[in-house]
């Protein structure tokens, strides 16, 4: 199935399944439950001249929408695979863009999912300059290792390969481990992927030729950064882009290279007044800017350093601590293991509160040296329960899906 065999279908589902939904002009709510179904009803939406709200997580309930799913759609209708194929006669997308009106469901994993608005024009202001750095064409081969109903995934995954022309290959793990040698290329120009499946990367580096590796979703960790400079075969080139749902990118860094900072996308620049870090750009229409919840070192020259959230400081003994520098004291003090912090705020400890972190590591003993080590990476108190997993729970973008337990009864 090419590009343009999957709008037909679309097109086809929109007139013969959700002609009443149309002609009551009803927002479209997207649920997919399988890979190649979400293709299919991704393309629905962009067809959709009315609201459409992309749930990935299935767990949005809005009785105002019309939910759409594989179960209302004819089974020969459906794609029988995940790949799109090259098409140079592919519908073109600013056409369908421009007026796009866009609804991402994010998290949900504790209550209602929360709806960020996109518009399309902002889409397609971000892909247009993704084109630029990527520079891939109708004769390559992607393949994604992430969902498209999310926005990395949809600028990434569907929008980049639609506007290049490109063929598009989807990997899901949703029923156990991939062989990569069950893929159908050889060689891909382009990866999109998420720090969990780092292991399946590693394994598709052994078998496959990749041209440019994109990481995103989630902190990629000096840890993995290092395994893949250490590695005999690499891609030609490997990024990180840092972003959210709510700004879209915001800058990108190699990495192979020895540089921490990351660099501003094309378009974007980051504003700083009274306190407050601000993304300016296209990607944000039609906002002209948007506050970030990071905390960014700017270095000049569209250049920055990431020092994680912004509302990740907590006061602890009258003095104000950054979780980041909890957790970077951990990494150096357990062999460079990834490391999660959180702060409790409890009124009943003098200090304000107690510390609590996780250690992606078996059990490592916790004794006076490594206090030692830790005081001499961090000023940040050590913290009060420390807990060891082998490894941590993420969901599918690589997130971490710790659940914070807080205690009644306080530790110290």
């Amino acid at each position: 199935m090419n590009w343009s065999e999957l709008f037909a279908r679309a097109e086809r589902v929109k007139n013969e399944v959700l002609a009443e939904a149309w002609r009551q002009e009803r927002p479209l709510l997207l649920q997919p439950t399988t890979r190649s179904g979400s293709l299919l009803l991704l393309a629905v939406g962009f067809l959709w001249p009315f609201e459409v709200l992309l749930d990935e997580k299935n767990l949005l309930r809005d009785a105002d929408a019309f939910r759409l799913d594989e179960a209302l759609i004819p089974e020969d209708w459906l794609p029988d695979t995940a790949l799109i194929e090259a098409d140079p006669h592919a519908p073109e997308p600013w056409t369908r863009l421009e007026e796009w009106q866009l609804t991402l469901c994010t998290s949900g994993s504790t209550g209602e999912p929360k709806r960020i608005q996109k518009t399309g024009a902002g889409l397609l202001a971000e892909v247009r300059d993704l084109v630029g750095i990527y520079q891939w064409h109708d004769q390559d081969v992607i393949l994604s290792l992430v969902s498209p109903l999310h926005i990395y995934g949809l600028l990434h995954s569907f929008i980049l390969p639609w506007f290049c022309r490109a063929t598009v290959e989807f990997v899901g793990f949703q029923d156990g481990p991939v062989d990569p040698l069950t893929l159908s290329s050889s060689r891909y120009a382009g990866v999109i992927a998420v720090p969990a499946t780092w292991s399946f990367v590693k394994d598709l580096l052994d078998t496959k030729s990749l041209g440019t590796l994109v990481m995103s979703g989630a902190p990629f960790g000096d840890k993995r950064r290092r395994e893949l400079q250490w590695l005999s075969r690499q891609p030609t080139r490997a990024w990180e882009i840092l972003g959210s749902t709510e700004t879209g990118g915001i800058g990108a860094r190699s990495l192979l290279g020895a540089d921490d900072f990351f660099q501003c996308l094309p378009s974007v620049r980051i504003l700083e007044e009274n306190g407050q870090q601000w993304v300016e750009s296209p990607y944000v229409k039609p906002a002209p800017r948007w506050p970030l919840a990071d905390r960014l070192e700017l270095l000049g020259a569209g250049r920055f350093l990431h020092q994680g959230r912004s509302d990740r400081i907590f006061k602890y003994a009258g003095q104000r601590y950054a979780l980041g520098e909890v957790e970077k004291g951990l990494n150096l003090t357990f062999h460079q293991a990834e490391t999660f912090a959180q702060f409790h705020v409890d009124d009943n400890v003098a200090q304000g509160g107690w510390l609590e972190a996780w250690v992606e590591s078996a059990d490592q003993p916790v004794d006076a040296a490594r206090r030692q080590r830790y005081q001499e990476a961090t000023r940040a108190p050590f913290p009060h329960v420390l807990h060891f997993l082998p490894q941590f729970p993420r969901d599918t973008q690589g997130k971490l899906q710790i659940m914070r337990k807080v205690c009644s009864d306080s530790p110290l």
